[in-house]
């Protein structure tokens, strides 16, 4: 299998994102993992017509839960293989939440900093001076719970990547690219 719970180097390391390449019709394929997840009891899925989500079932699931979006697109080099882009990640939400925080605290570090220089320009005093390092803290804070968050989700993370692996290699040859 291309990934393993122990083995930590950069060949079995999870990324965000990786692709598969197999040697199937990208239809058949999201086909094939949609009657597996269908008959699972280790992960939900959402199909669409170009794209299948794998995730958690409700009864496992906590706020930290990942999310596997599988994409498959034809190979533009051998028309017989596809290549099948997943994305590894938090709930939708998550993402939001945390796009929000960010962004938030970017923009009152750049507007109440601008403001505090003017400030102190003109009086030689400005509190909003703070904001900076104020804003740098709560973007570490930030960084830091979604890290956490990030190594919670782990054994979930293997479990939908194993699930993933595990059924393609059941029928097909997997070759794992970049």
């Amino acid at each position: 299998m291309a990934f393993n719970e122990l083995d930590q180097s950069m060949s079995g390391k999870i990324l965000p994102r990786f692709r598969l390449k197999i040697e199937a019709d990208k239809d058949d394929l999201l086909d094939f993992l949609h009657n597996l997840a269908l008959n699972s009891e280790e992960v939900t899925h959402t199909r669409a017509k170009q794209y299948l989500i794998l995730r958690i079932p409700p009864s496992k699931r906590e706020y930290w839960s990942p999310e596997l979006q599988i994409q498959p697109f034809q190979d533009y080099d051998d028309k017989k293989k596809t290549i099948i882009r997943c994305v590894v990640g938090p709930s939708q939400s998550v993402w939001m939440m945390f796009t929000f925080f960010y962004s938030s605290v970017v923009l009152i570090m750049l507007f109440g900093g601008m403001f505090g220089l003017v400030q102190y320009q003109l009086s030689n005093y400005s509190a909003f001076l703070w904001i900076w390092p104020l804003g740098t803290i709560a973007l570490l804070s930030i960084f830091t719970v979604s890290k956490y968050g990030q190594s919670k989700a782990r054994n979930q993370t293997l479990r939908l990547v194993s699930f993933l692996m595990h059924s393609l290699e059941s029928k097909y040859e997997v070759e794992r690219v970049a």
